[in-house]
């Protein structure tokens, strides 16, 4: 069975996965059924949908950089773990729908939340999987995003088959909760502070240039791959050009893997980021 499932054997990028699982179920139901919803049974005209959406998703854009960045500077588990409970809170507000300018509010809040949380979850997937493991992560979750999907469309077919007022409310209730199971599966991965491996490389260039003295120019002569030796490429004859400078350019020395005891799959200095071998 395991050859023909989406899911991925147990560990943290199967929990990932169960939460992008839970989340486009959801997708599905609203993608399927809101146009009908909103037209059906809150009475709003197909015209007034169309430009409804089209300016909440064109204000939605505009969170993708701020809370991209800031993902990239706090935990992403937690930051989107919060913006799903925001967006459950979003969705639950059509309920609540009745004419065109409350639907244009929740609208654009329910985009600027859906267009935030693309940009947290690149940044989640990074940290969860690791530089190894991260194109292997994306294309299991886009597989578990396509069946998750098609499950929720399938769902909001009975909806729409009902045609009731309550058959709509259970579609659009039925969305808002998919966002509370998605934000409890992420709140079960630990925390991983991003950026740990590129803090460490800017520590190790601040001491290569503190080594140097008054040679600190001598660093730039190995180019963009200076901090790591092993990778340097066509510029690994600059470091042997270095002559006396070497040390600058490898403060470790022979022992320059000593910084990172654990090898690739070091989990930072606190301990919290999710070893990325566990998701191989």
């Amino acid at each position: 069975m395991r050859g023909v499932s989406p899911l991925p054997p147990s560990g943290r990028l199967r929990t990932l996965s169960l939460a992008t699982l839970a989340n486009t179920v959801g997708s599905g139901l609203w993608l399927t059924g809101a146009a009908i919803y909103l037209t059906r049974d809150v009475g709003l005209s197909a015209a007034q949908v169309g430009v409804g959406l089209s300016v909440a998703g064109l204000v939605g854009l505009t969170a993708s950089v701020p809370l991209g960045g800031l993902a990239d500077r706090r935990d992403p588990r937690t930051l989107r773990a919060v913006l799903q409970v925001l967006q459950a809170v979003v969705a639950a507000t059509y309920l609540l729908v009745g004419s065109f300018p409350v639907f244009l509010v929740v609208a654009v809040l329910d985009l600027l939340l859906a267009s935030g949380n693309l940009a947290v979850r690149a940044a989640l997937i990074a940290a969860v999987a690791g530089p190894q493991s991260r194109v292997h992560a994306f294309a299991t979750l886009r597989a578990v995003a396509n069946l998750g999907t098609g499950v929720g469309a399938g769902l909001a077919g009975f909806a729409l088959a009902a045609d009731t007022h309550l058959a709509y409310q259970i579609l659009v209730a039925g969305n808002a909760a998919t966002y509370l199971v998605s934000a409890a599966l992420l709140l079960r991965l630990p925390a991983c502070p991003p950026n740990h491996a590129a803090l460490d490389r800017a520590a190790l260039d601040r001491a290569a240039l503190d080594h140097a003295g008054p040679n600190h120019a001598a660093p730039d002569h190995a180019g963009p791959n200076r901090a790591d030796p092993d990778r340097a490429g066509p510029n690994r004859a600059a470091l042997d050009r270095a002559g006396p400078n070497r040390a600058a350019l490898d403060p470790a020395g022979p022992n320059r893997a000593a910084p990172d005891p654990a090898g690739p799959d070091h989990a930072g200095p606190d301990g919290r980021c999710p070893p990325w071998a566990a998701v191989a």
